[in-house]
């Protein structure tokens, strides 16, 4: 993801035999808090959907609030 030319995220996403991992959500941390994640999050479910996936799953600690408030509101 780019804010203003540079670069501020990025997301990784595997495909396993039908079932898609999220791998990485990462945002720069002076770019936090802009929808950046959602949009990489929506992006990546988006492709997951084209690659006819059975499944998405992630691993995230429940320490990072800020994740889980994000993937639960995606309905993770």
């Amino acid at each position: 993801a780019f804010l203003q030319g540079e670069l501020v995220g990025f997301a990784g996403f595997a495909d396993l035999a039908g079932d898609v991992h999220v791998l990485d959500i990462v945002t720069a941390p002076h770019a936090r808090r802009k929808g950046i994640a959602r949009k990489l999050m929506l992006a990546g479910m988006q492709r997951a959907l084209e690659w006819r996936t059975n499944k998405i799953t992630l691993e995230v600690r429940a320490s990072n609030a800020a994740a889980v408030k994000l993937y639960e509101s995606l309905g993770f």
